[in-house]
């Protein structure tokens, strides 16, 4: 079950994973940015793996996804289409950061109506041609480019974010070495 809020969005599904089912939640985080852009005239982008994030790079989002089979992936998305203010005091959790989107003021959202029309344009827009999602995800990317923080049980490491690989990996470049 999900705790939803005015304004936002909050729904899973089940769908077939990509041909490169680690590429599923990259082509459903583009498949949302594309929605929301078609829909509603506002830009989100990606980061990745699995976030949505504002023009200014605050999340407002993110996606989930569950292998279950080659048939089936259970997957969830949470997206912040507008302001909550105040929270209400009945929430089980604490809002996090992506509470307030100023960018997108979407107000009154039929929540119920645009998680059917989002299920439905992600079924219709599935990407066959994977180098045409990694030049999608490339061009939605916030970060590409950027420098990044890798954390490891081996310690800190400081590179650049270069994209994604051809099973969704990411790409980044530590001491002149990918």
């Amino acid at each position: 079950a999900w705790e939803t809020l005015p304004n936002a969005l909050a729904m899973s599904f089940t769908l077939k994973p990509n041909c490169v089912p680690t590429m599923t939640p990259i082509e459903i985080g583009l498949l949302v940015t594309r929605f929301i852009k078609d829909r509603f005239q506002k830009k989100i982008q990606l980061k990745w793996p699995n976030d949505l994030l504002t023009r200014e790079g605050k999340k407002c989002g993110g996606i989930l996804s569950q292998y279950i089979d080659a048939q089936n992936v259970i997957a969830g998305i949470g997206l912040n289409l507008g302001k909550i203010l105040p929270p209400p005091q009945s929430l089980a959790y604490p809002l996090g950061v992506a509470a307030i989107l100023p960018e997108l003021q979407l107000l009154d959202i039929d929540q119920e109506n645009i998680s059917k029309d989002l299920y439905s344009y992600l079924l219709k827009n599935r990407y066959i041609n994977q180098d045409e999602l990694r030049r999608d995800f490339n061009q939605s990317c916030f970060h590409l480019n950027m420098k990044v923080l890798i954390q490891e049980d081996q310690g800190e490491f400081i590179g650049f974010f270069r994209g994604i690989g051809s099973n969704g990996e990411a790409l980044v470049e530590i001491n002149a070495t990918i």
